[in-house]
C-alpha cells in the first residue's frame, strides 16, 4: 500500500468500476423502483453554472459536466499498474456490491 511503498509517484492513478449513470440508475431502480431519474442536456448543465447564485450549485453543475464528459477517466494501463504496485489486497467494490453492502450494513459509511 502507499504507506509501505518504497517510493511514491507524483500522481497515483486509481479508479473503481467504469460504468454509466444509466447503469447505476438501473441498479438503484431495481432496488428502489420509485426512483426518479432526470436527464439534463449539456446546455442545461452549462446554464446552471452561468445562472448559479451560489458556489454549491456551481460545483454540482461542474461535477456533472466533469462526470458525463469522462474528463476524469484515467489511463487504464496506469490504473492497473498502480493498483498492482500500491493496492494489492485491497478489494475494489462494484456499484452492485456497494449497494448490497449498504443494505446489509445500513449503519456503515459507504
Amino acid at each position: 500500500m502507499l504507506v509501505r511503498a518504497p517510493k511514491w509517484e507524483h500522481h497515483t492513478n486509481i479508479s473503481g468500476e467504469k460504468t454509466t449513470w444509466n447503469t447505476v440508475a438501473a441498479l438503484v431502480r431495481s432496488k428502489y423502483p420509485d426512483l426518479t431519474v432526470e436527464y439534463r442536456s449539456l446546455y442545461q448543465l452549462i446554464e446552471n453554472i452561468v445562472s448559479s447564485k451560489d458556489d454549491f450549485t456551481t460545483i454540482i453543475a461542474e461535477y456533472q459536466i466533469f462526470s458525463v464528459s469522462q474528463a476524469g477517466s484515467l489511463d487504464p494501463a496506469k490504473v492497473a499498474a498502480h493498483r498492482d504496485a500500491y493496492f494489492q489486497g485491497v478489494k475494489f467494490r462494484s456499484v452492485q456490491e456497494m449497494l448490497e453492502d449498504a443494505e446489509k450494513h445500513p449503519e456503515s459509511i459507504i
